[in-house]
């Protein structure tokens, strides 16, 4: 089975929770779209546990890009000595206020071959997937496609095209002939449909949402 898993936030055992729930097994595939990390404690052991699933793929949200950014920042400093700049500063106060101190924390504690290996893996995030049932196709990304044309291929925007938060982003229409996966539209409380979008944001209830496209059972942890 195919499934796709939404806003984990760093709750590892709640994802385990989910797992053991739907059954996954290794002859399934899972999609995740986007803030799997940041918000919850265990964010690093998470992404480790993430990093040895072959199939497991992570979609690039808001919250990888920003950590990515910040964590790569603080590695930099460590092993070079040079002091960070205001903006920089600025950008790790913020983040670490609003959602990221738990993360920023953990990857404190790892050692230097974890920290590379956690940074390579938050690297390898796609911004976007493709996933395929016998009758369907389907698009999967954070949230939306911004300045979308029927005339490009997916290959040919930005990453943070992908990316960008804006919760009109989620409803607008994109193919008549393919499903788009949201990961995030600023809030819900279950997995919603708008024509063909199908949104996974469920952070209002505080779910992790997950979706089986073979069948359309939808699963919550």
């Amino acid at each position: 089975m195919t499934y796709i898993c939404s806003n984990i936030r760093g709750d590892f055992p709640r994802f385990l929770e989910l797992l053991k729930n739907i059954k996954f097994s290794d002859d399934d595939i899972m999609y995740i779209v986007g803030d799997t990390i940041d918000f919850h404690e265990q964010s690093m052991p998470l992404i480790r546990d993430l990093s040895v699933r072959s199939n497991v793929y992570p979609v690039m949200g808001a919250h990888e890009r920003l950590a990515l950014s910040m964590l790569k920042g603080f590695d930099s400093m460590l092993k070079n000595g040079k002091k960070p700049d205001s903006d920089y500063i600025e950008k790790m106060k913020l983040w670490v206020a609003d959602s990221g101190k738990s993360t920023f924390e953990g990857f404190r504690s790892l050692n230097d071959e974890m920290k590379e290996g956690v940074l390579d893996y938050l690297s390898e995030f796609a911004p976007y997937e493709e996933a395929f049932t016998d009758k369907d196709e389907y698009i999967i990304v954070y949230s939306g496609i911004s300045d979308f044309s029927t005339q490009r291929e997916l290959d040919q925007y930005k990453a943070d095209s992908f990316i960008d938060c804006a919760k009109e982003l989620s409803e607008a229409v994109y193919f008549d002939d393919k499903f788009v996966i949201i990961g995030y539209a600023g809030g819900g409380d279950k997995i919603k449909r708008v024509g063909k979008n199908i949104i996974m944001d469920c952070t209002s209830s505080n779910k992790i949402a997950c979706l089986c496209i073979e069948n359309n059972k939808e699963y919550y942890a």
